[in-house]
């Protein structure tokens, strides 16, 4: 039987994905806190290197929690 032991997150970006994390975070919504958070990062990236047009917005983001199962 498998046991739930933490959750990850991907994040896409229109579709595609750009981020995959290794972290466990111990709940769901600390691990969707830790994706909102880096895409807040991620755009004020974007906008620095001036790769963000008026016609990106945060809608594209598309962020999927994972579980982390462990066999016991």
């Amino acid at each position: 039987m498998e046991t739930i032991i933490g959750y990850r997150f991907h994040i896409y970006y229109d579709s595609s994905l750009i981020h995959q994390d290794d972290d466990v975070y111990e709940s769901e919504s600390e691990a969707r806190a830790a994706a909102e958070d880096y895409i807040t990062d991620r755009i004020e990236q974007y906008k620095s290197d001036n790769a963000w047009g008026t016609d990106d917005s945060r809608d594209f983001f598309d962020v999927v929690i994972d579980d982390v199962t462990e066999e016991v």
